[in-house]
Protein backbone atom coordinates (compact mmCIF):
# COMPACT_ATOMS: atom_id res chain seq x y z
CA UNK A 1 0.00 0.00 0.00
CA UNK A 2 0.98 3.37 -0.68
CA UNK A 3 1.83 5.96 1.74
CA UNK A 4 2.46 9.89 1.67
CA UNK A 5 4.81 11.99 4.10
CA UNK A 6 3.78 15.56 5.04
CA UNK A 7 6.24 17.16 6.52
CA UNK A 8 6.08 20.41 8.21
CA UNK A 9 9.56 21.90 7.04
CA UNK A 10 10.86 23.07 3.44
CA UNK A 11 14.62 21.48 4.19
CA UNK A 12 14.52 18.09 2.30
CA UNK A 13 15.06 15.15 4.64
CA UNK A 14 17.80 12.71 3.07
CA UNK A 15 17.54 8.97 2.78
CA UNK A 16 13.92 8.94 1.53
CA UNK A 17 11.89 9.60 -1.54
CA UNK A 18 12.27 12.94 -3.71
CA UNK A 19 10.82 15.95 -2.02
CA UNK A 20 7.66 17.35 -3.54
CA UNK A 21 6.92 21.31 -2.21
CA UNK A 22 3.69 22.20 -1.91
CA UNK A 23 3.73 25.88 -2.16
CA UNK A 24 6.31 26.17 -4.77
CA UNK A 25 4.22 28.25 -6.94
CA UNK A 26 4.09 25.72 -9.93
CA UNK A 27 1.09 24.38 -11.56
CA UNK A 28 2.36 20.61 -9.76
CA UNK A 29 2.57 22.09 -6.84
CA UNK A 30 -0.77 23.77 -6.78
CA UNK A 31 -1.79 20.28 -7.90
CA UNK A 32 -0.43 18.49 -4.53
CA UNK A 33 -1.67 21.28 -2.37
CA UNK A 34 -5.11 20.96 -3.86
CA UNK A 35 -4.83 16.98 -3.35
CA UNK A 36 -3.23 17.63 0.50
CA UNK A 37 -6.45 20.40 1.35
CA UNK A 38 -8.95 17.60 0.02
CA UNK A 39 -8.04 15.07 2.21
CA UNK A 40 -7.42 17.21 5.05
CA UNK A 41 -11.07 18.41 4.50
CA UNK A 42 -11.63 14.84 4.55
CA UNK A 43 -10.08 14.05 7.91
CA UNK A 44 -11.88 16.94 9.45
CA UNK A 45 -15.23 16.07 7.85
CA UNK A 46 -14.46 12.31 9.61
CA UNK A 47 -13.55 13.82 12.84
CA UNK A 48 -16.42 16.25 12.90
CA UNK A 49 -19.10 12.61 11.99
CA UNK A 50 -17.75 10.49 13.66
CA UNK A 51 -18.56 10.41 17.43
CA UNK A 52 -16.07 8.00 18.43
CA UNK A 53 -13.46 9.95 17.57
CA UNK A 54 -12.71 12.78 20.00
CA UNK A 55 -11.79 16.28 18.76
CA UNK A 56 -9.52 17.71 21.74
CA UNK A 57 -7.91 14.26 20.91
CA UNK A 58 -7.53 15.24 17.19
CA UNK A 59 -6.65 19.06 17.20
CA UNK A 60 -2.98 18.32 17.68
CA UNK A 61 -2.76 16.33 14.58
CA UNK A 62 -4.69 18.07 12.64
CA UNK A 63 -2.99 21.37 13.35
CA UNK A 64 0.33 19.20 12.60
CA UNK A 65 -0.88 18.57 9.75
CA UNK A 66 -1.86 21.55 8.60
CA UNK A 67 1.91 22.82 9.15
CA UNK A 68 2.71 20.41 6.32
CA UNK A 69 5.33 22.38 3.71
CA UNK A 70 6.65 18.82 1.52
CA UNK A 71 5.48 15.65 0.03
CA UNK A 72 7.30 12.26 0.35
CA UNK A 73 5.37 9.59 -1.80
CA UNK A 74 6.59 5.77 -0.58
CA UNK A 75 5.65 2.88 -1.80
CA UNK A 76 4.99 1.18 1.84
CA UNK A 77 5.59 2.31 5.08
CA UNK A 78 9.27 3.08 5.96
CA UNK A 79 10.52 0.66 8.67
CA UNK A 80 13.13 3.32 9.22
CA UNK A 81 10.30 6.29 9.47
CA UNK A 82 11.30 7.59 12.84
CA UNK A 83 15.01 8.00 11.76
CA UNK A 84 14.07 8.92 8.35
CA UNK A 85 12.19 11.74 10.12
CA UNK A 86 15.14 12.40 12.28
CA UNK A 87 12.75 14.59 14.99
CA UNK A 88 10.90 16.58 12.15
CA UNK A 89 6.95 17.23 11.65
CA UNK A 90 5.80 14.42 9.85
CA UNK A 91 2.78 12.38 9.34
CA UNK A 92 1.69 9.57 7.06
CA UNK A 93 -1.69 9.29 4.94
CA UNK A 94 -2.42 6.02 3.36
CA UNK A 95 -4.43 5.47 -0.16
CA UNK A 96 -7.81 4.87 2.26
CA UNK A 97 -7.29 8.04 4.07
CA UNK A 98 -6.17 6.85 7.49
CA UNK A 99 -3.95 9.13 9.40
CA UNK A 100 -0.37 7.58 11.27
CA UNK A 101 2.55 9.08 12.80
CA UNK A 102 5.90 7.69 12.36
CA UNK A 103 5.71 4.60 14.37
CA UNK A 104 2.72 3.52 12.44
CA UNK A 105 0.40 4.46 14.55
CA UNK A 106 -3.30 4.76 13.28
CA UNK A 107 -4.24 8.24 15.01
CA UNK A 108 -8.05 8.83 14.00
CA UNK A 109 -8.23 4.58 15.31
CA UNK A 110 -6.99 6.12 18.61
CA UNK A 111 -3.53 3.88 18.45
CA UNK A 112 -1.39 7.08 18.69
CA UNK A 113 -1.26 8.51 22.74
CA UNK A 114 -4.85 10.66 23.19
CA UNK A 115 -4.93 13.80 23.88
CA UNK A 116 -6.59 14.16 27.34
CA UNK A 117 -9.77 16.47 27.29
CA UNK A 118 -7.49 19.57 28.83
CA UNK A 119 -9.28 19.75 32.32
CA UNK A 120 -8.30 23.28 32.73
CA UNK A 121 -9.78 24.45 29.08
CA UNK A 122 -13.50 22.62 30.61
CA UNK A 123 -12.82 24.99 33.87
CA UNK A 124 -12.21 27.90 31.81
CA UNK A 125 -14.77 27.73 29.70
CA UNK A 126 -16.99 26.99 33.09
CA UNK A 127 -15.85 30.16 34.68
CA UNK A 128 -16.42 32.25 31.81
CA UNK A 129 -20.18 30.96 31.15
CA UNK A 130 -21.14 31.20 35.10
CA UNK A 131 -20.22 34.75 34.59
CA UNK A 132 -21.77 35.43 31.81
CA UNK A 133 -25.32 33.85 33.04
CA UNK A 134 -24.99 35.37 36.16
CA UNK A 135 -24.89 38.77 33.87
CA UNK A 136 -28.00 37.63 32.12
CA UNK A 137 -26.74 36.17 29.24
CA UNK A 138 -27.53 32.93 27.99
CA UNK A 139 -24.67 31.54 26.87
CA UNK A 140 -24.76 27.81 25.39
CA UNK A 141 -23.10 25.46 28.03
CA UNK A 142 -22.55 22.53 25.87
CA UNK A 143 -20.98 24.03 23.63
CA UNK A 144 -16.85 22.20 23.22
CA UNK A 145 -14.38 24.48 25.06
CA UNK A 146 -11.28 26.33 23.67
CA UNK A 147 -8.16 23.93 23.73
CA UNK A 148 -5.13 24.93 25.18
CA UNK A 149 -2.97 25.72 22.68
CA UNK A 150 0.58 24.67 22.34
CA UNK A 151 3.25 27.51 21.86
CA UNK A 152 4.75 25.49 19.40
CA UNK A 153 1.07 25.48 17.19
CA UNK A 154 1.43 29.41 17.26
CA UNK A 155 3.29 31.49 14.61
CA UNK A 156 6.04 32.84 15.27
CA UNK A 157 5.65 36.45 17.09
CA UNK A 158 7.04 38.35 13.90
CA UNK A 159 4.71 36.87 11.57
CA UNK A 160 1.84 38.09 13.42
CA UNK A 161 3.89 41.71 13.58
CA UNK A 162 3.69 40.91 9.85
CA UNK A 163 -0.22 40.64 9.96
CA UNK A 164 -0.75 43.88 12.26
CA UNK A 165 1.70 45.93 9.99
CA UNK A 166 -0.19 45.02 6.80
CA UNK A 167 -3.71 45.67 8.41
CA UNK A 168 -2.94 48.69 10.65
CA UNK A 169 -1.61 50.64 7.20
CA UNK A 170 -4.40 49.40 5.55
CA UNK A 171 -6.77 50.44 8.15
CA UNK A 172 -5.16 53.90 8.73
CA UNK A 173 -5.25 54.49 5.20
CA UNK A 174 -8.99 54.00 5.89
CA UNK A 175 -9.36 56.13 8.34
CA UNK A 176 -7.96 59.02 6.55
CA UNK A 177 -10.25 58.16 3.40
CA UNK A 178 -13.12 57.88 5.77
CA UNK A 179 -12.38 61.72 6.77
CA UNK A 180 -11.97 62.77 3.37
CA UNK A 181 -8.16 63.09 3.29
CA UNK A 182 -6.00 62.57 0.20
CA UNK A 183 -3.49 60.42 1.87
CA UNK A 184 0.02 59.41 0.11
CA UNK A 185 -0.86 55.45 -0.31
CA UNK A 186 2.58 54.95 -1.60
CA UNK A 187 4.69 56.99 0.55
CA UNK A 188 2.91 54.85 3.32
CA UNK A 189 3.82 51.52 1.65
CA UNK A 190 7.67 52.37 1.09
CA UNK A 191 7.90 53.62 4.68
CA UNK A 192 6.74 50.26 5.87
CA UNK A 193 8.41 48.16 3.94
CA UNK A 194 4.75 46.66 2.58
CA UNK A 195 6.69 44.96 -0.32
CA UNK A 196 8.48 42.76 2.26
CA UNK A 197 5.46 42.23 4.20
CA UNK A 198 3.34 40.16 2.18
CA UNK A 199 -0.54 41.12 1.62
CA UNK A 200 -2.65 38.81 0.94
CA UNK A 201 -4.49 39.05 -2.76
CA UNK A 202 -7.86 40.89 -0.93
CA UNK A 203 -5.52 43.31 0.78
CA UNK A 204 -3.48 43.90 -2.24
CA UNK A 205 -6.52 44.26 -4.32
CA UNK A 206 -7.95 47.03 -1.28
CA UNK A 207 -4.31 48.87 -1.67
CA UNK A 208 -5.05 49.32 -5.34
CA UNK A 209 -8.81 50.39 -4.68
CA UNK A 210 -7.73 53.21 -2.59
CA UNK A 211 -4.68 54.11 -4.65
CA UNK A 212 -7.52 54.65 -7.31
CA UNK A 213 -9.89 56.77 -5.43
CA UNK A 214 -7.46 58.40 -2.76
CA UNK A 215 -6.84 61.56 -5.10
CA UNK A 216 -11.15 61.48 -6.09
CA UNK A 217 -13.19 64.04 -4.29
CA UNK A 218 -15.89 62.56 -1.51
CA UNK A 219 -18.46 62.23 -3.93
CA UNK A 220 -16.38 60.54 -6.52
CA UNK A 221 -15.47 58.32 -3.50
CA UNK A 222 -18.97 56.60 -2.87
CA UNK A 223 -18.36 53.28 -4.67
CA UNK A 224 -15.13 52.77 -2.26
CA UNK A 225 -16.98 53.66 0.93
CA UNK A 226 -18.35 50.00 1.51
CA UNK A 227 -14.68 48.39 1.54
CA UNK A 228 -13.32 51.41 3.69
CA UNK A 229 -15.89 50.59 6.36
CA UNK A 230 -14.78 46.86 6.34
CA UNK A 231 -11.64 47.90 6.45
CA UNK A 232 -12.06 50.04 9.74
CA UNK A 233 -13.39 47.39 11.33
CA UNK A 234 -10.32 45.47 11.30
CA UNK A 235 -8.63 47.72 14.03
CA UNK A 236 -10.05 45.64 16.73
CA UNK A 237 -8.29 42.93 15.01
CA UNK A 238 -4.92 44.76 15.11
CA UNK A 239 -5.43 45.69 18.67
CA UNK A 240 -6.34 41.86 19.31
CA UNK A 241 -2.96 40.46 17.73
CA UNK A 242 -1.29 43.62 19.34
CA UNK A 243 -2.46 42.55 22.59
CA UNK A 244 -1.80 39.14 22.04
CA UNK A 245 2.18 39.53 21.44
CA UNK A 246 2.59 42.23 24.19
CA UNK A 247 2.67 45.13 21.86
CA UNK A 248 -0.48 46.51 24.20
CA UNK A 249 -0.39 46.23 27.79
CA UNK A 250 -3.10 45.97 30.25
CA UNK A 251 -3.75 49.94 30.66
CA UNK A 252 -3.84 50.00 26.88
CA UNK A 253 -6.65 46.73 26.79
CA UNK A 254 -7.90 46.21 30.52
CA UNK A 255 -8.44 42.76 31.39
CA UNK A 256 -11.70 43.11 31.65
CA UNK A 257 -12.51 44.25 28.35
CA UNK A 258 -10.01 41.62 26.78
CA UNK A 259 -12.14 38.81 29.06
CA UNK A 260 -8.78 37.76 31.64
CA UNK A 261 -10.54 38.67 34.67
CA UNK A 262 -14.02 40.53 36.16
CA UNK A 263 -15.18 40.06 32.72
CA UNK A 264 -18.68 42.06 31.59
CA UNK A 265 -19.83 42.37 27.75
CA UNK A 266 -20.75 46.05 28.73
CA UNK A 267 -16.83 46.85 29.17
CA UNK A 268 -16.06 45.19 25.75
CA UNK A 269 -15.99 47.91 22.59
CA UNK A 270 -12.95 50.54 22.69
CA UNK A 271 -14.40 53.22 21.93
CA UNK A 272 -11.09 54.44 20.54
CA UNK A 273 -9.75 50.89 18.57
CA UNK A 274 -10.04 53.26 15.33
CA UNK A 275 -6.51 54.97 16.79
CA UNK A 276 -4.66 51.74 18.06
CA UNK A 277 -3.19 51.36 13.89
CA UNK A 278 -2.01 55.03 13.83
CA UNK A 279 -0.68 54.30 17.51
CA UNK A 280 1.62 51.23 16.62
CA UNK A 281 2.84 52.75 13.38
CA UNK A 282 3.91 55.55 15.33
CA UNK A 283 6.47 53.31 16.63
CA UNK A 284 9.25 51.77 14.03
CA UNK A 285 9.28 48.55 12.80
CA UNK A 286 12.25 47.44 14.32
CA UNK A 287 10.98 48.33 17.98
CA UNK A 288 7.47 46.65 17.16
CA UNK A 289 9.65 43.22 15.95
CA UNK A 290 12.09 43.26 18.58
CA UNK A 291 8.98 44.12 21.16
CA UNK A 292 6.86 41.31 20.36
CA UNK A 293 6.57 38.62 22.57
CA UNK A 294 3.46 35.91 23.64
CA UNK A 295 1.40 36.66 26.54
CA UNK A 296 1.30 33.85 28.78
CA UNK A 297 -0.91 30.81 26.66
CA UNK A 298 -3.17 30.96 29.90
CA UNK A 299 -4.21 34.08 29.04
CA UNK A 300 -4.88 33.88 25.38
CA UNK A 301 -6.40 31.11 25.90
CA UNK A 302 -8.41 32.76 28.46
CA UNK A 303 -9.21 35.81 26.16
CA UNK A 304 -10.26 33.61 22.90
CA UNK A 305 -12.86 31.51 25.39
CA UNK A 306 -14.64 34.53 26.14
CA UNK A 307 -14.34 35.67 22.96
CA UNK A 308 -15.65 32.36 21.52
CA UNK A 309 -18.55 32.24 24.03
CA UNK A 310 -20.01 35.64 22.86
CA UNK A 311 -19.37 35.09 19.56
CA UNK A 312 -22.08 31.69 19.62
CA UNK A 313 -23.97 33.82 21.59
CA UNK A 314 -24.29 36.83 18.91
CA UNK A 315 -25.05 34.17 16.10
CA UNK A 316 -27.75 32.76 17.71
CA UNK A 317 -29.31 35.98 18.93
CA UNK A 318 -29.06 37.04 15.17
CA UNK A 319 -30.93 34.31 13.95
CA UNK A 320 -33.82 34.47 16.08
CA UNK A 321 -34.07 38.00 15.72
CA UNK A 322 -33.79 37.03 11.60
CA UNK A 323 -36.48 35.19 12.43
CA UNK A 324 -38.98 37.03 14.26
CA UNK A 325 -38.46 34.88 17.32
CA UNK A 326 -38.14 36.52 20.99
CA UNK A 327 -34.70 36.78 22.60
CA UNK A 328 -34.29 35.70 26.09
CA UNK A 329 -31.99 37.20 28.36
CA UNK A 330 -29.60 39.87 27.59
CA UNK A 331 -28.57 41.13 23.90
CA UNK A 332 -25.60 41.82 22.43
CA UNK A 333 -25.46 45.31 20.57
CA UNK A 334 -23.94 46.27 17.69
CA UNK A 335 -20.89 47.79 18.47
CA UNK A 336 -20.90 44.86 20.74
CA UNK A 337 -21.31 42.21 18.08
CA UNK A 338 -18.55 44.15 15.85
CA UNK A 339 -16.02 43.63 18.23
CA UNK A 340 -16.59 39.93 19.12
CA UNK A 341 -16.80 39.28 15.35
CA UNK A 342 -13.60 40.71 14.91
CA UNK A 343 -11.91 39.58 17.74
CA UNK A 344 -13.06 35.84 16.96
CA UNK A 345 -11.44 36.51 13.60
CA UNK A 346 -7.98 37.62 15.29
CA UNK A 347 -7.91 34.58 17.71
CA UNK A 348 -8.99 32.09 14.94
CA UNK A 349 -6.08 33.10 12.34
CA UNK A 350 -4.03 32.91 15.76
CA UNK A 351 -4.79 29.54 16.49
CA UNK A 352 -4.98 28.24 13.13
CA UNK A 353 -1.76 29.84 11.49
CA UNK A 354 -2.15 27.99 7.72
CA UNK A 355 -5.61 29.16 7.24
CA UNK A 356 -6.01 31.33 4.55
CA UNK A 357 -6.37 35.21 5.93
CA UNK A 358 -8.81 36.20 3.29
CA UNK A 359 -10.76 32.99 3.37
CA UNK A 360 -11.45 33.71 7.28
CA UNK A 361 -12.45 37.47 6.47
CA UNK A 362 -15.04 36.26 3.69
CA UNK A 363 -16.31 33.61 6.40
CA UNK A 364 -16.34 36.14 9.33
CA UNK A 365 -18.48 38.27 6.71
CA UNK A 366 -20.54 35.89 5.53
CA UNK A 367 -21.77 34.81 9.45
CA UNK A 368 -21.89 39.08 10.11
Amino acid sequence: MKFIAYSAQNTPLSGGPEPRPLYAGTPESRALREEFLSAAGNLNQRIADDPAIDPFAMRRYMSQLGRSLTRYDFEDFPDNAESWAAGASVLFLDEQGELYDVRRRNILAGEAPAAILNARALDRAQSIRNTLSKQGFLVDFSAIPVPDVAEMLLPAASDVVDRIVCLAVLVDIARELWRGKNPDIQAMADRYDLALVTLTDSEQRLFELFSRIAPLDREQRHSGMMAVAEVLDQAIVVETLAWCVGLLGDEDIPKDRIGTAHAHPVNLVNPKALFVPKRLLARSLEELYRSASYRTLEEICTAHEYISTLDRLALTQREALAGGDDVKGEILGESQVATVRMRALAFTWLTLPYASWDELVERSNRLS
